[in-house]
């Protein structure tokens, strides 16, 4: 597939909201996977698209209130913020009508769960269960060549996400594709676009590896898409940290969270 290049750039937000009730973000850590969605899409999209990231409810609230009318709102669901993320999708949708989306570790694996979850969610229009560069990737793409009709984007099924048809029927297609090359995934610390968050006291995040073979009950990292590790360039994992020494404040102190999928060795050495 060719890279799309339109002088009208889409414009897309991406949220992580966080609590901010106590005077402090609840959620400390950078976004690293909305991070990482949207370098890709930055860079496969070209200047087709502008993406921006979201943390505060408070900066959500002031994107949307003022002259930026995002066409696409995807939303990072998890225990912690689900019924934050679900008060403002709903909110957005209602407000200006974008086309919302989830993903996330809050979202359910099984058809039928997920379906319940959809149905109890209208104001949600497509959800993307497994690593989110690839679902996202062809959201945007069908998004574009529908003529930004969400409703014409839903007459056939879009690989690596879930929707509900004009029946209320869940359409899922090829939910396990094959997973992005970390070869080819730009580097979202590299391209500055945590360093506002930074700034704003956010805990910077590295993740190294990608994948788990392990099958817990208790987590759902070990799913068929994301059994096998796999590893991202260790020159591009290098120049991220050092990026992160010359820009982070007390980098020593404050460096301290890795997003790894899995938590011990491989099968056989736990």
């Amino acid at each position: 597939m060719e890279k799309i290049v339109k002088k009208n750039k889409l414009e897309i937000l991406l949220c992580h909201l966080s609590h901010t009730g106590l005077g402090s973000p609840a959620t400390e850590a950078i976004p690293l996977g909305l991070g990482y969605i949207s370098a890709y899409l930055q860079n496969w999209f070209a200047e087709a698209i502008n993406v921006r990231l979201m943390v505060f409810p408070e900066d959500l609230d002031h994107a949307v209130a003022g002259d930026l009318k995002p066409d696409i709102v995807g939303f990072g669901t998890f225990t912690w913020n689900r019924n934050l993320t679900d008060y403002y999708s709903k909110k957005i949708k209602d407000a200006i009508n974008p086309l919302i989306l989830y993903g996330g570790q809050e979202l359910p694996i099984g058809s039928d769960q997920q379906t319940r979850f959809m149905m109890e969610r209208p104001f949600v229009d497509f959800c993307v269960p497994a690593e989110g560069e690839i679902g996202m990737r062809n959201i945007v793409e069908r998004y574009l060549n529908s003529s930004k009709d969400i409703e014409s984007m839903k007459i056939k099924a879009i690989e690596g996400v879930i929707f509900l048809d004009s029946n209320s029927d869940l359409v899922s297609e090829n939910n396990e594709i094959e997973p992005v090359n970390l070869n080819d995934l730009p580097s979202p610390i590299l391209t500055g676009v945590f360093d506002d968050f930074f700034q704003k006291g956010l805990t910077p995040m590295l993740q190294f590896v990608r994948g788990c073979p392990n099958k817990c009950a208790y987590c759902r990292q070990g799913s068929v898409e994301s059994k096998k590790i796999r590893r991202y360039p260790s020159k591009i994992s290098l120049e991220a940290i050092l990026y992160l020494e010359k820009r982070v404040e007390n980098i020593g102190k404050h460096l301290s969270k890795l997003a790894e999928d899995h938590g011990c060795k491989p099968v056989g050495e736990c």
